[in-house]
């Protein structure tokens, strides 16, 4: 026999089957040990198969109330059924996926405490206050003449009569109105002429008529007086539903200024408006020698009914 040295080569052939030898062996000894586990495990279980119930997702919960109270959440799904255990090479099936869970409850709306909110179905006044005369009142006592019932004032008509070179209010007249409720949110307030008032002082020699445009109501008045009331300008405005449902009420738009009606004499007195959110529905009037010395206006307080 001769020594093997590292710088000696083997035969091919020979190495191959070497390693071939070796490998057969080795897989014979990975099989018989995996035999022996599960020989071993099925023992001890008692059974002759292994099965692992899997456990599914729970589905979620229903989405979170809204801002008025909403219902509960969704109840969560049920868990899937479990998987079956594959055999001593193959992997087993996974669990069924759980299922949804219920959507919750919508929340709960209002404004009014979880409540429907009041409907209001028209308008009325309520007090009763007054403006300062303008002109020439003297000491006598004004002729007081208010619209019926819950009417207002939309314009006033009359005449002129001469005075000198000029011309004064020689008599004059409101014309009243109903305010009317309409929509059903947003809601609006129209007008409808309604009664007059008397005429007040004596016969002019030109006729005149003064109103508020369509749908606004009489808040207020400007104008020139000496001792006679000379010039007199209406100031208008349309009224207003605002606030949320449950808090609504009536308030005061723009306020426009109709053409003026009367002479060039007297001097110019302040703008006087009735109070804040207030509307006229009645009429001042100091007659002097048979024309309007002194003018004025009487308001209230528009509010909604229910």
């Amino acid at each position: 026999m001769s020594a093997w040295h590292s710088g000696d080569r083997l035969p091919v052939r020979p190495r191959i089957g070497y390693l071939v030898s070796v490998t057969r062996h080795l897989l014979g000894l990975s099989a018989l040990i995996s035999g022996l586990v599960l020989a071993g495990c099925n023992a001890i279980s008692g059974i002759g198969s292994l099965t692992f119930d899997g456990v599914g997702a729970s589905g979620g919960g229903g989405a979170p109330p809204g801002d008025g109270g909403g219902g509960p959440g969704g109840g969560g799904g049920e868990a899937g059924g479990g998987g079956e255990a594959g055999g001593a090479s193959g992997g087993g099936e996974a669990g069924g996926a759980g299922g949804g869970g219920g959507a919750g409850g919508a929340g709960g709306g209002g404004a009014c405490d979880g409540e429907p909110c009041p409907v209001p179905t028209g308008v009325d006044v309520v007090e009763q206050t007054y403006t300062e005369l303008r002109g020439s009142p003297g000491t006598a006592t004004p002729a007081m003449d208010r619209c019926p019932e819950s009417q207002v004032l939309l314009g006033f008509r009359g005449s002129l009569g001469p005075l000198g070179e000029s011309l004064i209010h020689a008599k004059i007249q409101a014309q009243c109105g109903h305010l009317e409720l309409t929509g059903g949110g947003p809601y609006t307030i129209t007008t409808m002429p309604g009664d007059v008032t008397p005429f007040r002082g004596s016969e002019g020699t030109e006729p005149w008529e003064m109103v508020c445009p369509e749908n606004e109501v009489v808040v207020g008045f400007s104008g020139w007086s000496g001792r006679y009331l000379d010039l007199l300008f209406i100031a208008c405005a349309p009224l207003l539903v605002t606030g949320p449902p449950g808090d609504l009420r009536v308030e005061l738009g723009p306020v426009t200024w109709p053409d003026g009606v009367g002479g060039d004499g007297g001097g110019e007195f302040p703008d006087t408006f009735c109070g804040a959110d207030q509307v006229a529905n009645l009429v001042q009037t100091v007659v002097e020698g048979g024309a309007i010395g002194a003018f004025g206006l009487g308001c209230t307080t528009p509010s909604l009914t229910y």
